[in-house]
């Protein structure tokens, strides 16, 4: 999601927390919640706060990739127990990758975040 001078103001953690239940709660209460569901709000927004970090910083280390997946990794298991397991995980990390390498993320990610918010029709 993009940062508003608010969230410029909390840190890291309490940005992709506060992302992470935005977007989880949005999506179960417009057409439920599936694990799918699950492991992709949290690689888009893995991959939206790493690329807003390449953006100001303009390089990414392994200790920033690994806190940055290991609070959403925290959240999910404290979330949803036993319905998120390191498959799941391995999984939102992968994907997360694969959207760092689309050249037309940063378009494709306010689209997937204002789908489950509902600014924009859902075209499932």
């Amino acid at each position: 999601m993009k940062m508003t001078k608010k969230m410029k103001e909390l840190n890291i953690q309490d940005v992709i927390l506060n992302d992470l239940d935005k977007l989880l709660k949005a999506k179960s209460q417009h057409n439920g919640l599936n694990i799918n569901d699950v492991v992709e709000i949290g690689a888009y927004v893995g991959a939206s706060v790493l690329r807003q970090r390449f953006k100001s910083t303009q390089k990414i280390n392994d200790k920033e990739i690994n806190g940055v997946f290991g609070v959403i990794g925290n959240f999910y298991v404290q979330s949803f127990k036993n319905n998120f397991s390191q498959i799941e995980f391995d999984r939102m990390l992968k994907r997360s990758l694969e959207l760092l390498q689309t050249p037309s993320f940063d378009q494709d990610c306010l689209v997937f975040f204002d789908k489950i918010l509902g600014l924009t029709p859902n075209n499932k």
